[in-house]
């Protein structure tokens, strides 16, 4: 199946489990100014890429594991993503997520009238994110022992990377070094590798599927992250529904930062420096997409992103699978080499 097919069934599942999960929360607790809340998980959290629940469901059907308990991986994982973004949007300082309000903009309008709004909302979108969380962790009940075990070595991951994220704002400049780790920790692990190994474990599989596994998912991951950090800096406001250079805004340090930071003119140096973490004017970000497309920044990474995309089709060849799956993973890998969203 690819991934296409996938969403249109996934995504059913998903929603059909979200409003049962949410319908039993209410007829529990019945909390008039906590349903509003919860209710708007459901626009929230309805759109996605969904490469998570796919990779689980293409690790699963490659070693023969249970169809059943995959879809139930697949949504334990896009709630635990749903949680992670709710938080990531209070750090963030973010007003919408794919067009929709987020749970934090949501709350104000529920605290309008109240002289401590923003704590209220935001303690509102904190408490709304670990319920998601609780809802995830649950659907592992009666999952296999490994499966438990990856998944919870996942999240310790992802949080450990966002806390990198964090710390690195408050630097001017950090090392290639600390931003790669932060990639295979928030994108190659959390994306890929344990998606992948969660699906395998399922029925079970070799040492060295698992090694493969690692291989090709953090090379997947971390091209998947560079394509955004490009996206973020250059791409096309229409197509990806969101404004340019958020990255920058945010005081997120990425490998196009580095490179302009050990690279480029003093002045260009000077010039990103100031402008990381602060909100962005037109005329400014152009100036920043023309210094990190003259300064070799955007070509460098591109280089660099082929260079994944090798690795992670070598490793494919590694992987022992059928002619069918083989297809399956090499479409896979087209779309994410290709992508422009």
């Amino acid at each position: 199946m690819h991934l296409a097919q996938f969403i249109n069934t996934f995504n059913k599942d998903f929603v059909d489990y979200l409003e049962k999960r949410i319908q039993r929360y209410k007829e529990t607790l019945p909390e008039p100014s906590v349903s509003v809340l919860v209710d708007h998980l459901i626009p929230l959290f309805s759109q996605g890429k969904r490469i998570r629940p796919y990779i689980i469901f293409l690790g699963a059907e490659m070693t023969g594991g249970d169809k059943e308990i995959a879809k139930k991986l697949g949504i334990a994982i896009e709630l635990f993503h749903g949680f992670a973004l709710i938080h990531a949007d209070i750090i963030d300082k973010a007003t919408q997520r794919r067009g929709v309000a987020t749970i934090e903009t949501k709350a104000r309008e529920e605290f309008a009238q109240e002289k401590d709004q923003e704590h209220l909302a935001r303690s509102q979108a904190l408490l709304i994110g670990d319920l998601v969380y609780a809802w995830a962790l649950e659907l592992l009940y009666d999952t296999p022992h490994a499966c438990r075990e990856e998944f919870f070595a996942m999240i310790d991951e992802v949080v450990t990377g966002q806390m990198i994220d964090v710390g690195c704002m408050k630097h001017a400049e950090i090392t290639r070094e600390t931003i790669i780790k932060k990639i295979d920790l928030k994108t190659g692990s959390y994306t890929f590798v344990r998606p992948l190994r969660l699906g395998m474990h399922i029925q079970g599989a070799s040492i060295h599927a698992l090694t493969c596994a690692n291989a090709l998912g953090l090379a997947l991951g971390r091209a998947f992250q560079m394509q955004d950090d490009i996206l973020d800096a250059i791409g096309n406001e229409h197509e990806m529904g969101k404004e340019r250079m958020r990255d920058i805004e945010q005081g997120e340090q990425t490998l196009l930062t580095q490179f302009i930071f050990t690279h480029a003119p003093k002045e260009d140096q000077e010039i990103l420096r100031n402008a990381l973490g602060k909100k962005l004017s037109a005329t400014e970000k152009d100036a920043l997409e023309k210094i990190f497309v003259d300064s070799g920044a955007i070509k460098n990474l591109e280089e660099e992103i082929a260079s994944e995309f090798v690795i992670a089709k070598k490793q494919l060849h590694e992987l022992e699978q059928s002619p069918e799956m083989k297809a399956i993973w090499e479409a896979l890998v087209h779309m994410l080499e290709h992508r422009r969203v």
